[in-house]
């Protein structure tokens, strides 16, 4: 029952006494008061939890607009950097191919048999570099279907698919990092040949 029930049934109660102990006119006046003051105050209460609800929904709109944003670099940037590995790497090993072609091609084995070696290690490396580039865009994606089926099923970040695509994520990492790595070796490998060959 709410205060204009409780007003009423009150009013309906004091119509039926009839003794001249009870001042009815004044006690019908204070409700009145009683319920313009109600009235004014659920108004202004109102009005202030409308305005706080409306402030609350853009927060959390500002909030999941940031959030998304955010996560949509994020992926942008881990994309970037496999892309960037690949290239790298990939430019590395045909460079380095090409260089040992025109080199046998045009002074033969004899010059190059001792490069040879030492050169196709950094190859490998550029080449191992290139499939773990590879290996970490498959994993990248693999996480991110995880933790898309763990939205889908409403889980939340401590469920199975959550902890398995965090796992799976880390993996992709680091591949990442390791296919930096491998260019980096493979590049100070050859430079190191390159020094030592007075080249």
């Amino acid at each position: 029952m709410d205060s204009k029930e409780l007003l009423t049934d009150l009013r309906d109660a004091l119509k039926g006494v009839t003794q001249p102990t009870v001042q009815v006119d004044a006690l019908n006046r204070y409700l009145d008061n009683w319920e313009k003051s109600s009235v004014a105050t659920q108004t202004q209460t109102d009005a202030q939890h409308s305005r706080q609800l409306e402030q609350w929904k853009a927060q959390l709109a500002a909030s999941s607009a940031t959030s998304i944003e955010m996560f949509k670099a994020v992926i942008e940037a881990g994309q970037t950097a496999l892309k960037s590995s690949i290239v790298v790497n990939g430019g590395a090993a045909a460079a380095l191919l090409a260089l040992l072609a025109e080199g046998l091609k045009s002074n033969g084995v004899g010059q190059w048999s001792s490069l040879l070696s030492p050169l196709g290690t950094a190859w490998l490396m550029f080449m191992l570099g290139l499939g773990s580039a590879g290996s970490a865009t498959a994993f990248r994606y693999l996480s991110q279907a995880l933790y898309s089926n763990a939205l889908i099923l409403g889980e939340r970040t401590d469920g199975k698919w959550y902890r398995f695509g965090n796992w799976v994520r880390n993996i992709a990492a680091t591949l990442g990092f390791l296919s930096y790595g491998l260019f980096f070796t493979g590049a100070v490998k050859i430079y190191l040949v390159m020094q030592s060959r007075g080249v």
